[in-house]
């Protein structure tokens, strides 16, 4: 049995007895062993379905399909797509949502899950029609025409707290948010110099983040400042209640190691106020472990040496 087969088999263990958190961790373990198993990333799909880190289980159902070959098991396929069908339709993607699953039901129109899933969406999407419909009293009433209605019942085999939020806690999380005091910032002074950079968002979602790792190789000044610079409000705002995504706290270190060793000191107190603020998001003792030890080592060095802090005291 491989490291990465060890790992999972773990993983599966803690996500039966309900340990999702641990679960994540043998996941992402699994994964950085051999990143090449579609199943590696279905399955913490799952766990981040079961600790309600919606876009981090579509990210994930997203690496997944793109693993997949011509040879690949076909349920794997189907688990990718129905997770991520679940991920955005809980973040209220509900047109994406339904075509990820309709490709689903192509390849195995009789799954119960599925169409259980299917029409979940499908009575979503009409809830959301007829509330768009009732607000404007001229629509055509176009939207909504294409839904099929497909009688909703009971699966004995997929659980039911699978399709809901009940047991599952995100009370640590929020009381961590919660704690962390707000921070007045001259929000217009960030604003003016956020401008500068070229065409970054004010408020981006994760994907857009994480798509930077390819922008990095073409603009890679303007990548750290825009990282460095962004508000801790949307920063906040994609990760309060899932935690910082691993890659994007990377990639923020990363930054503040360019910076500080061009001497740039000026961001001293736009780094520090974000590592303070992921310190307190849910999960970031955990997210930690999976940071390259080496950035650690570099930016206790540069705090040291160029803004004569500690920067544990930050982590």
């Amino acid at each position: 049995m491989t490291v990465s087969e060890t790992l999972k088999k773990e993983g599966n263990s803690f996500f039966a007895e309900g340990d999702y958190v641990s679960a994540l961790v043998k996941y992402t373990e699994a994964i950085c062993a051999n990143g090449a198993q579609p199943i590696l990333y279905s399955n913490r799909a799952a766990t981040f379905l079961k600790l309600e880190s919606w876009e981090n289980a579509v990210l994930d159902c997203e690496r997944g399909l793109n693993l997949l070959t011509d040879e690949s098991n076909e349920t794997i396929k189907l688990k990718l797509l129905w997770r991520k069908s679940i991920g955005l339709r809980e973040l209220q993607r509900l047109h994406e949502a339904f075509e990820v699953i309709q490709i689903a039901l192509k390849i195995n129109p009789n799954s119960e899950y599925l169409k259980n899933e299917y029409s979940l969406i499908s009575q979503k999407l009409k809830a959301a029609n007829s509330i768009s419909n009732t607000k404007e009293s001229s629509s055509d009433q176009e939207n909504g025409e294409d839904i099929i209605d497909i009688e909703i019942t009971e699966v004995d085999k997929i659980p039911d707290e699978f399709y809901t939020k009940d047991g599952v806690s995100t009370e640590n999380a929020k009381s961590n948010i919660d704690s962390y005091e707000k921070v007045e910032s001259s929000t217009s002074t960030i604003k003016s110099r956020m401008n500068d950079s070229h065409d970054f968002p004010m408020n981006p979602s994760l994907q857009y983040l994480l798509s930077l790792q390819d922008r990095f190789k073409t603009d890679l000044v303007s990548c750290n400042e825009y990282l460095v610079k962004l508000p801790v409000e949307a920063y906040r705002n994609i990760f309060a209640v899932s935690g910082i995504d691993p890659e994007v706290l990377n990639m923020f270190l990363k930054a503040c190691i360019a910076l500080l060793e061009q001497h740039k000191l000026e961001y001293k107190g736009e780094i520090t106020e974000k590592l303070k603020l992921f310190k307190t998001l849910p999960r970031f003792s955990l997210t930690s472990v999976f940071v390259d030890s080496g950035l650690i080592d570099q930016l206790s060095k540069l705090f040291r040496d160029r803004l004569g802090e500690d920067f544990m005291s930050y982590w």
